[in-house]
C-alpha cells in the first residue's frame, strides 16, 4: 500500500537547523508551546510560513500564571501545543471543537 501524503509540511531554515536530513524527508520535530501562536483564519502576507489547520480538542488553565495550554490536533492525529495568554484565548474566543490555524515561528530537528 503506497504511503499517505503527509497532512502537512513544515519549513526550516537550514542555516539556523543544521541536519543531515534531506530536504524532503520525513523528520520528528519538537515544537515548544510557547512557540506556536493561533488564528482563527489563514493569515495572508505573513513571514510565519507554517500555518498548519487544526482542531481545538482541550484548553487547560496554568494555575500559577495567567496562561492557557490549548490542545490542537492535526489532521493526522498529532498534538501540537500553544501557549497563550488567558487574554488571547478570551478575545479570540477559542472554544473546544473550533477550527484554526496553528503558526509554528520556530521548529527544532531532533536527530534520531
Amino acid at each position: 500500500q503506497p504511503e499517505a501524503e503527509p497532512a502537512f509540511t513544515f519549513w526550516l531554515n537550514r542555516a539556523e537547523h543544521s541536519s543531515p536530513h534531506t530536504p524532503g524527508a520525513k523528520a520528528r520535530l519538537r515544537v515548544l508551546a510557547r512557540d506556536v501562536a493561533i488564528a482563527l483564519h489563514r493569515p495572508e502576507g505573513i513571514s510565519m510560513l507554517n500555518q498548519i489547520p487544526a482542531t481545538i480538542s482541550q484548553i487547560e488553565a496554568e494555575p500559577q500564571t495567567q496562561r492557557q495550554v490549548v490542545f490542537l490536533a492535526l489532521a493526522d492525529g498529532q498534538t501540537l501545543l500553544a501557549e497563550l495568554s488567558r487574554r488571547s484565548v478570551q478575545r479570540l474566543g477559542l472554544a473546544i471543537g473550533q477550527t484554526v490555524f496553528a503558526l509554528v515561528k520556530t521548529a527544532a530537528l531532533l536527530d534520531r
